[in-house]
């Protein structure tokens, strides 16, 4: 990623921490679902809900499965 502004990166950059601990402690997860890398968070039943797809590929985003929303059993391989 190319970052152009006029800003100095320290004051682009001042939340990057404090946005890093907030997901880990928020319990997301980045998780693999059908092979393809997502976001997760824990869903309100026993699962996980997806929450961001991380791939790049714009055919996961057609896929109906990997839909933010989704919930998925937390049996998945976890990663991060």
């Amino acid at each position: 990623m190319i970052l152009y502004t006029i800003y100095d990166p320290s004051v682009v950059f001042q939340n990057v921490d404090y946005y890093n601990q907030e997901k880990l402690n928020s319990g997301f997860a980045e998780m693999e679902v059908n092979g393809v890398r997502v976001l997760a968070a824990p869903a309100q039943n026993e699962g996980m809900r997806i929450e961001r797809l991380l791939s790049t590929n714009p055919m996961h985003f057609l896929d109906p499965r990997l839909q933010p929303g989704v919930s998925i059993p937390e049996k998945r391989s976890q990663g991060g």
